[in-house]
């Protein structure tokens, strides 16, 4: 008999290898959104290109607060349960993807794409051409 290495049972019966992985995929996706909301309620982001308006009253976010955390909760009651780890993401991974995707995006910004949604002025394309260049290379360089 071959020794498999297997998952512990779990105290839900019945569950086979895909309805554990979607479980445990979208707990995932639940919490990590969780996080981002707490983050965003306790410090929000500003950029030059986006600004996150703060327009909840102070008890709003006390009650959005108290919902997230009972929510982590009941996620880590729900994991324990099923007796799964936590997925471990590379940060230098996630960094590499993140700039892949905008590199690609910041490549359909070049003026010779833009044409796409209509002529270019030929004055602007040197300096479209240098800005979009500039930040593909910034984000190309990781």
């Amino acid at each position: 008999m071959e020794n498999k290495e297997r998952r512990p049972k779990t105290e839900v019966q019945g569950l086979n290898e895909n309805h554990l992985r979607v479980i445990s995929g979208t707990l995932r996706l639940i919490e990590k959104d969780m996080d981002e909301m707490e983050r965003y309620l306790r410090n929000a982001p500003q950029g030059r290109m986006y600004e996150t308006r703060d327009d909840l009253t102070e008890s709003q976010k006390e009650k959005v607060l108290k919902i997230i955390k009972t929510v982590k909760e009941c996620i880590n009651e729900f994991a324990n349960m099923l007796h799964f780890e936590p997925n471990q993401e590379s940060l230098s991974g996630i960094i590499r993807g993140t700039l892949s995707i905008h590199w690609v995006n910041a490549c359909d910004i070049e003026p010779k794409k833009l044409k796409a949604y209509g002529m270019v002025d030929p004055d602007n394309i040197e300096r479209l051409s240098f800005y979009t260049q500039k930040i593909m290379d910034l984000l190309h360089g990781f």
